[in-house]
Order: structure tokens, then sequence, then C-alpha cells
């Protein structure tokens, strides 16, 4: 826990200092199910960092930063946003080799976001809710997360992004 607090520390600094680096993570793409359709990782985190209202502005983590978000298993990418300070808006699409890895990823950013609701209950519930109400699926070789106050819109995006 002390690793992840620590990690999300130096993020939250670390994010005003990497502005510059815009998108510096590489594209990521698997086969949709559904009418053969593409999913690209890249474009799917983009929509939701970009369709979404946020309190502040979202910025990508570099592609190294993105194992400080939560540890990831060996042939698990991932592409994370999230807005710098306390607010806890985050996007994150990790692609995933299968089930079992999938598995610990939603383990991994069940923890973070538990850590998070518990480090922010006491003085901001706002935020607390926001932790609440985030919205975590499992979509073919994804796995995607969305805080925002917008777990609709959020939705939304996935479902089109997958031909639902």
């Amino acid at each position: 826990m002390k690793k992840k607090v620590l990690a999300m520390l130096l993020m939250a600094a670390l994010s005003v200092s990497i502005a510059a680096c815009g998108n510096a993570g590489t594209e990521n793409s698997g086969t949709g199910d559904k009418d053969n359709q593409e999913v690209s990782a890249k474009e799917l985190a983009q929509s939701l960092a970009t369709e979404i209202t946020y309190t502040g502005k979202m910025e990508q983590l570099p592609e190294d930063e993105v194992e400080w978000y939560i540890d990831l298993e060996e042939g698990v990418t991932g592409i994370v946003y999230e807005v710098a300070g306390v607010s806890c808006e985050q996007v994150a699409v990790f692609t995933v080799p299968d089930d079992d890895a999938a598995d610990k990823v939603i383990t991994g950013l069940e923890e973070l976001l538990a850590d998070q609701k518990q480090q922010n209950a006491a003085y901001d519930a706002k935020v607390a809710s926001r932790i609440e109400s985030a919205v975590l699926e499992h979509k073919e070789d994804y796995v995607i997360l969305c805080v925002s106050d917008d777990s609709a819109k959020a939705k939304e995006i996935i479902k089109e992004a997958f031909g639902e």
C-alpha cells in the first residue's frame, strides 16, 4: 500500500512536469468479435479522455510510468490518462493476453480504487463518490477503467467502441 501511495504522489507531481510530453504512449490494438470491428486501445483511451468533461486537463502518462499505476504482468500493456491533483479522475486501457491476466489487472485496479477511496473519503465526499461510480470493464482483450463524473457517458463510449 505504501508503494501505491508513493507512486500516486509521484505521478501527481510528475504529471505537471510532463505536460509537454503529450502522446508518449504506443498504440495497441485488438480485433473485436462483433462484426470484426477493430478496437484500438489508444483510440479508446483518447475517446474516454477527451469526450468526457473532467475537472482538470487529462494528461497521458508516459509509457514507462504506466507500471507505477499498477503492477503489470508480462504481456500486459496499458495507456493511462489522469488529471493532476487529488480528483482521482483517470482513464486506463490495458491490453491483456488472456482472462487470467485480465483478472489480475482488475484486482490491481480494484485495490487502487479502494486505496484512493479510503484516502479521500474523510475529506472529499465528491471524490469518494466519483470513485464509487467508476466504470471498470473487461471487454475482449481489454480491461478499461474510467473514473469521472459521467459514468453513463463512459459506458456509452465503451459500448460504441465495441460495436454494441
